[in-house]
């Protein structure tokens, strides 16, 4: 991927989620995300759908399991007899003659978005697979940013050239016959104020003249 397209991606940029039908920004991309990785049981509806349009709909799909799991009553614990011997890492001994096994929790990183695999793997070694995922989902999230910043530059550029293009008032003084004005200038004959409507060397007052009477001379 070209370099150019690694931007801050924090950047403060609204995207227009049209499945919503509403404005979200990275604010609450963020916010989302710490709901996920910290209480995946609070996220509603309409945060898995601030996920899903950031990271995806696989991203939103494990936030929904997440939250399902989260929601989901904690199975008891499996107690055996004392009689059975604890192995030698891994089993915890506790009062009673009995011992807990506690549940398997698969980590997968297929399964994980970038901030979530960051969190439970940190500084461990990775594999290329990993790490192509992780690629992937920065590339995603910063060619969304990015073509969302370019569509409003250059809507704000047109803007600009756009204002630019429309002519600007001002005052030429008294006219003088013979000398070309241009469109959109002021000017003061025989005590009127005359505007010109166009680029012209015309006499303002006269027949087929370009320009437009303002403000017509008073009596005294």
């Amino acid at each position: 991927m070209d370099a150019s397209t690694y931007v801050d991606y924090h950047a403060a940029i609204e995207a227009l989620d049209k499945k919503a039908c509403r404005v979200h920004t990275v604010d609450d991309w963020r916010r989302v995300g710490e709901k996920s990785h910290h209480a995946p049981g609070t996220l509603t509806d309409d945060d898995i759908t601030i996920i899903g349009f950031f990271d995806g709909e696989k991203s939103a799909a494990n936030a929904r399991a997440r939250r399902a799991q989260a929601l989901t009553p904690p199975a008891p614990p499996i107690a055996t007899p004392s009689s059975v011997k604890a192995s030698p890492a891994g089993d915890q001994a506790f009062p009673g003659g009995s011992k807990t096994i506690p549940p398997e929790k698969p980590s997968t990183s297929d399964d994980l978005n970038v901030e979530e695999f960051l969190r439970m793997h940190g500084s461990k070694a990775v594999t290329y697979r990993e790490l192509h995922k992780v690629l992937e989902d920065v590339a995603g999230v910063t060619v969304r940013l990015v073509k969302a910043q370019k569509e409003r530059a250059d809507t704000l550029e047109a803007r600009v050239k756009e204002l630019e293009a429309q002519p600007r008032l001002k005052y030429a003084g008294v006219h003088i016959d013979g000398q070309p004005y241009s469109e959109a200038q002021l000017v003061t004959r025989a005590g009127s104020l005359w505007i010109s409507t166009m680029a012209t060397r015309t006499t303002p007052g006269t027949p087929g003249s370009d320009w437009q009477l303002v403000v017509k001379r008073g009596h005294a």
